[in-house]
């Protein structure tokens, strides 16, 4: 699988990888890299194998260390009767 490096570090390692479908019908990659300060990154695609995209092409980190760490990462959309999110 060819995941796009971060623009400021060509990453190499990456850990715990998981793949999620999302209600939207594309696949969001997300995994840990320590290379570049032991964060959270995701990437969308519209196939499982991708080609992926970068969640945030200035390389923010969807979780960073600042932010704590979750046990699991939940995708959220805005409920179409309210204004809350909700878990896709």
């Amino acid at each position: 699988m060819d995941i796009p490096s971060l623009s400021s570090f060509n990453l190499r390692h990456f850990w715990a990888p998981d793949i999620v479908k999302g209600k939207d019908e594309k696949y969001y990659l997300y995994f840990g890299n320590c290379q570049a300060g032991c964060n959270i990154y995701g990437y969308v695609a519209d196939m499982p194998l991708g080609p992926w995209k970068k969640l945030n092409e200035d390389d923010t980190p969807i979780i960073s260390p600042e932010m704590g760490f979750l046990l699991k990462i939940f995708i959220f959309q805005k409920s179409p009767t309210t204004e809350n999110f909700q878990v896709v």
